[in-house]
């Protein structure tokens, strides 16, 4: 009994859901007949909970304590008989034997059926529990569909608003209510000959809902998984993911609406191409004057400078390239035909002109690019080097007040990466480059760890009137060179001058000169190692360095013989 009330309670379950979801396939019923169905059961239910009830406690429950009582009577008559005696003592015994098992009979049937009603109510209750879970899901699954309704109401209005002010150049090629009035008539088409009290627009939709119900439920049953027997995780439409449950309609509905369009050759009324031509009248001045504006709005905003593009002796190059509704360099829109020798005379030649996307084919489109130039051909380039160069000071300026105690924030980066890679545009100064060189080769200026911060900076020392001073000049070698050139750093690069000047200055001795030349040495040999990604001894910096080493060593005679007299500088 009990098994078969867990048996009734499962089967109750899935059967409601198959019957609900059946429901919802069925475009002729829906979710209003869905709710129909929810009340309908619960006043069935309502209704067989009370019977149930009544049966059990105004009619078996009654005839059970009867029954019983009948047994109970015949009970005590029997004890009563068997000590006694009577000519007819057998036939009563008999009789009250007879009444015992009828009301023993009686008794165990009217708990049985009481009992099953009882169980019958708890069938009841946890099928109520059920249907109100499905009510719920119910109510979800409709409150999706009006989301699903109310998005695509607001993706249609926005994209008639976009093609409503849709304009090329200047010219508005749609209207919202000869949209309308397109959209209406493609409907219209679609109810064919059938007559009927529905107006034609209503059967048109109709027709249409019909074919894209035919076409969607399938394409949504592996999402459902209606395939699958009835069990424990049967998975129905009130389950479905919103999201691709969206892009099915979505997907099934644009294809349907375009194989309208198709057939009742109304896509060309559509065709921006098309619809250009027609507004200009066909007319070549207006439609060439109205391309050629397209094609000076594509040119490069970029603007050079024709004093450095002179001196480099460089003439840029511009490609052109336009892109039309068209594929595989033919095209079956007459508008496109049209349109299609006026784009020819801008561009080099036909293989210049590609075909645009489907989501773009409302579009004539140019694209024009230039190269063949330096970055500091670029007329703005300078400014935007100093600006670097300004924000480097700016950051100079402050870690040098917060290593004197005072509280200074930092300027905030002009890139989310706070190291721009921006110093080689421009070729560097000379002069600083020479002397950034003899200082580092010479040991003046040196990298190490910022105890402070604990980053590397790059520094130099100077005599304070109390102890030597560290002055910091950048984070990195490639950085230091170019913040050297700024105006806050004049003084430093005087300071570093007369270091290098007082050292090569105090060289007499051959030993001092010896040593000097090897520190010079070591410093090539060890650029060799780290350029040597770019060539090594071969790269252009190298040989650059090496330049500037090389006068250092001829013009203070730092190459000594054993005779004590100096040697012709070889090379390194």
């Amino acid at each position: 009994m009990y098994e078969n009330r867990d048996r009734v309670i499962q089967q109750g379950k899935l059967a409601l859901e198959q019957e609900l979801n059946n429901i919802i396939q069925d475009r002729s019923k829906g979710l209003k007949f869905a709710d129909t169905f929810i009340i309908a059961v619960r006043q069935l239910f309502k209704k067989i909970a009370e019977e149930c009830y009544l049966e059990s406690e105004k009619a078996w429950q009654p005839n059970e304590i009867y029954q019983q009582q009948r047994y109970i009577a015949a009970v005590q008559e029997i004890h009563r008989l068997k000590s006694s005696f009577g000519a007819n003592k057998q036939a009563q015994m008999e009789e009250y034997c007879d009444e015992l098992l009828n009301g023993l009979e009686g008794s165990l049937v009217a708990l049985i059926q009481r009992k099953s009603r009882s169980l019958g109510l708890e069938v009841i209750a946890r099928l109520r529990e059920h249907l109100e879970r499905l009510e719920q899901r119910l109510s979800q699954f409709q409150q999706k569909l009006q989301q699903l309704q109310d998005d695509f109401q607001q993706a249609a209005d926005h994209e008639a608003e976009n093609a409503d002010a849709l304009k090329i150049n200047g010219i508005k090629l749609y209207d919202r209510q000869e949209l309308n009035s397109l959209y209406q008539r493609m409907i219209e088409s679609l109810a064919g000959e059938t007559e009927d009290e529905k107006s034609r627009y209503e059967l048109g939709m109709d027709q249409i809902c019909r074919t894209l119900s035919a076409d969607i439920l399938p394409a949504v049953s592996p999402l459902v998984n209606t395939s699958q027997p009835l069990n424990t995780n049967y998975l129905n439409y009130l389950d479905i993911n919103y999201e691709d449950f969206k892009a099915v309609i979505a997907n099934n509905t644009h294809r349907v609406v375009c194989q309208a369009l198709e057939q009742n050759h109304l896509k060309q009324e559509l065709i921006a191409s098309d619809r250009l031509c027609k507004l200009l009248q066909d007319e070549p001045n207006a439609v060439r004057t109205s391309i050629n504006r397209v094609y000076q709005t594509a040119r490069p905003q970029i603007i050079l400078s024709q004093v450095e593009l002179s001196t480099a002796d460089l003439t840029p190059m511009v490609h052109v390239t336009a892109a039309l509704n068209i594929s595989g360099g033919h095209t079956h829109d007459s508008g496109s035909v049209k349109l299609l020798p006026y784009l020819q005379d801008q561009v080099e030649n036909s293989n210049s002109i590609m075909p645009l996307p489907e989501s773009e084919q409302h579009c004539i489109l140019f694209i024009q690019e230039i190269g063949g130039f330096s970055l500091r051909c670029v007329e703005s380039i300078k400014d935007l080097r100093r600006s670097y160069q300004d924000w480097q000071e700016q950051l100079i300026q402050a870690k040098r007040a917060k290593l004197r105690g005072e509280s200074r924030d930092l300027p905030l980066p002009l890139h989310t990466y706070k190291e721009p890679p921006f110093w080689d545009v421009f070729p560097e100064n000379p002069n600083v480059s020479q002397l950034f060189v003899q200082a580092r080769a010479l040991g003046i200026l040196k990298q190490e760890e910022n105890r402070d911060t604990h980053e590397k900076t790059i520094f130099y020392t100077r005599k304070t009137l109390t102890s030597p001073e560290q002055v910091d000049i950048a984070s990195s070698w490639e950085e230091a060179i170019h913040i050297l050139e700024g105006q806050i750093c004049r003084s430093d690069r005087e300071a570093i001058q007369r270091q290098i000047l007082k050292k090569l200055a105090t060289i007499y001795r051959p030993e001092a000169k010896q040593a000097v030349y090897e520190q010079l040495v070591d410093y090539l040999r060890q650029r060799e190692i780290e350029l040597k990604q770019i060539g090594g001894r071969n790269s252009p910096e190298y040989k650059r360095e090496l330049l500037i080493i090389e006068a250092v060593i001829e013009s203070r005679n730092l190459l000594i013989g054993e005779d004590g007299q100096p040697l012709i500088v070889q090379g390194f």
